[in-house]
């Protein structure tokens, strides 16, 4: 605003001074004409009119005004016409004072000082792009401060489309939150954005072959593969698909993160791993409380229109154990808005049946703390929710290996969710094969029923015939 007031300040100077070098050269001009009218008709007056110091004097002044208006002017408009027109006048002015009195010095005189007028008629003239912008600007004092993404930005955007737009952003691939309200997609072109408004700009990131009658459902949806990998940690999304597809998942996980405004053009998950072959289940990694969690969730349906949902709401960073009462309170929340949750828990069957009647469409017991690759750490609990839970039970964290991720399958879950056991493994891809490998094997190990187990051996070679 003070670099604004300072610019109009400047212009404003040298227009006035355009004006009296315009003056100034008017006055030549008609010194010029009754210099003719009184001298060559009635004779009189010619030493003062035809004086010398007159010319030099009006030289002069004409010459510091158009240095200091024209040339400024010149420095700021960088249009050559109305400097070159000037001097161009002032060198004939300069001339006429070499030339001995008389008509031809008075002609030159005339056309120098026409001359220096017009040059500064065409710098003021040149100023006015510069004010009619600056006019433009204030009118449109559309230049507003928001909050984008936890970070203050100025944007003359009208609407949240416009502002999109301006990011260079895929309408279809993101998920906007305006002052902590989800604003649908069909709503952006007429969404006014305001001073002082906090918008969050968010997208996903990332975090074998069964039988044909060995399907599992939730929430009504059947899937084949019962090994659901997440999305984070690998080392690039290429990387990320190619280990989806080894390990014949139909279900990734995937967070919802804001988007890298600074980057709009940065390559999306979703250009790797096609959201219309493969089950996206938005999560609410990082989430500490129900609140962040809901609001999460909202963003993610509005991004992708996905309901199904896994929901996890931490209780402290350390071991990354779910907060079971904020948990229950974001499940009751998700449920009555149509959300379809499946939620990670802790390994307890009491908190598992709770979720249920809440309204989890699945429970998600821990087998060990996320990302530690300890394996189940207490099967005795796991069966325990198997057996008393009407919704699918899958084993939610700490698989480290192929083994661990057939002993969840053996207990009797519906299925087994990883990410850090396969993208931190040495070869990813080659885990991820395993993985698989491994679920179906667990799961032909259940159908096929455990043998009992003994205090004591029993020969496996029949003793009867023996030598």
């Amino acid at each position: 605003m003070a670099l604004d007031s300072m610019t109009e300040y400047g212009i404003s100077i040298r227009q006035r001074m355009d004006r009296a070098g315009i003056w100034l050269s008017s006055l030549c001009l008609l010194h010029c004409v009754l210099t003719i009218l009184v001298v060559s008709v009635l004779g009189a007056g010619s030493h003062f009119l035809l004086s010398p110091e007159i010319h030099r004097v009006g030289l002069a002044i004409a010459l510091i005004i158009a240095a200091v208006a024209i040339g400024w002017g010149a420095l700021r408009h960088r249009r050559a016409a109305p400097f070159v027109t000037a001097m161009v006048g002032l060198t004939f002015m300069g001339g006429a004072l070499a030339m001995p009195h008389g008509f031809y010095e008075v002609v030159f005189t005339m056309i120098g000082v026409a001359l220096v007028a017009t040059g500064h008629f065409l710098n003021m003239r040149s100023h006015l792009p510069a004010q009619q912008s600056r006019l433009c600007r204030a009118d449109m004092s559309d230049t507003k401060t928001i909050t984008l993404n936890g970070e203050p930005r100025q944007t003359t955007a009208a609407t949240i489309a416009d502002l999109v737009r301006e990011l260079e952003l895929e309408p279809t691939k993101v998920a906007v939150e305006c002052n902590r309200e989800i604003a649908p997609r069909s709503t952006l072109e007429q969404a006014s954005l305001n001073d002082g408004d906090v918008l969050e700009i968010v997208h996903f990131v990332g975090g074998g072959s069964q039988a044909a009658d060995d399907t599992w459902t939730v929430a009504g949806r059947t899937f084949k593969s019962r090994l659901i990998v997440g999305t984070g940690k690998y080392k690039d999304f290429e990387q990320n698909a190619a280990a989806v597809e080894a390990a014949g998942a139909e279900i990734v996980t995937v967070a919802v993160r804001r988007v890298n405004v600074s980057d709009p053009k940065a390559p999306m998950l979703t250009d790797y791993i096609d959201p219309k072959k493969v089950t996206y289940l938005p999560n609410t990694a990082g989430c500490f409380t129900a609140d962040d969690a809901i609001r999460t969730l909202r963003l993610a349906r509005e991004a992708g229109g996905w309901d199904l949902v896994k929901l996890e709401v931490l209780g402290e960073a350390r071991t990354l154990y779910p907060n079971m009462k904020e948990t229950l309170e974001a499940t009751e929340v998700l449920a009555k808005e149509g959300f379809l949750p499946m939620v990670y828990c802790v390994d307890d069957p009491i908190a598992a049946k709770q979720l249920e009647d809440a309204g989890a469409v699945a429970v998600m017991p821990l087998g060990a703390p996320i990302g530690s690759g300890l394996g189940i750490q207490n099967q005795v609990t796991i069966r325990l929710i198997v057996e008393g839970a009407n919704v699918p039970v899958l084993v939610d964290a700490g698989v480290g290996t192929a083994s661990d991720a057939a002993v969840g399958m053996e207990l009797g879950c519906d299925g087994i969710l990883m990410n850090t056991a396969i993208a931190e493994a040495k070869d990813p891809i080659r885990m991820a094969r395993a993985m698989r490998l491994s679920v179906e094997a667990g799961r032909e190990a259940y159908l096929a029923g455990r043998m009992g187990r003994r205090m004591y051996a029993d020969p496996s070679s029949p003793l009867a015939g023996l030598i």
